[in-house]
């Protein structure tokens, strides 16, 4: 059984077509067509972020977290979310990738510690230029 952090599992889904559902943006940030499948990719330029919702987790279990990624110092960051919402354990850094110039998957295991009701996904780039996020998808181990 997995969770995603949208109902189809992907970054791709849109109600409006303009933006991402159940994403907000942060900086400079965009709705591209750049998507590994030639479909929809979430772009951040530099030291912007998307922010998925909050993700229904269950504590003290283990997660994957996967994303196709394209850009200088991108990062997948998940925030572990107290019951009401409030920012537990500081920022967990799940993965990272540094000057790729094609889409390339990373995936990592998150441990989400006891207390913790909820995840967030942070997608960051860094400050050397932009980064392409593309199929972000979270699920129980």
């Amino acid at each position: 059984s997995g969770i995603n952090e949208m109902s189809t599992g992907s970054a791709e889904a849109s109600q409006d077509g303009i933006g991402p559902v159940g994403w907000a943006g942060i900086g400079a940030v965009s709705w591209s067509h750049d998507g590994t499948d030639g479909a929809r990719s979430l772009e951040v330029g530099p030291f912007g972020a998307w922010i998925s919702e909050p993700i229904l987790v269950q504590p003290g279990t283990i997660y994957g977290v996967m994303a196709d990624v394209k850009g200088s110092r991108g990062n997948v960051i998940i925030e572990q979310l107290g019951p009401t919402g409030v920012i537990l354990n500081a920022l967990t850094r799940a993965m990272s990738v540094v000057n790729v110039s094609s889409f390339t998957t990373l995936d990592d295991a998150v441990p989400v510690a006891p207390g913790v009701g909820y995840v967030r996904i942070r997608l960051e780039s860094g400050f050397l230029g932009a980064t392409t996020f593309d199929d972000i998808r979270l699920w129980k181990q």
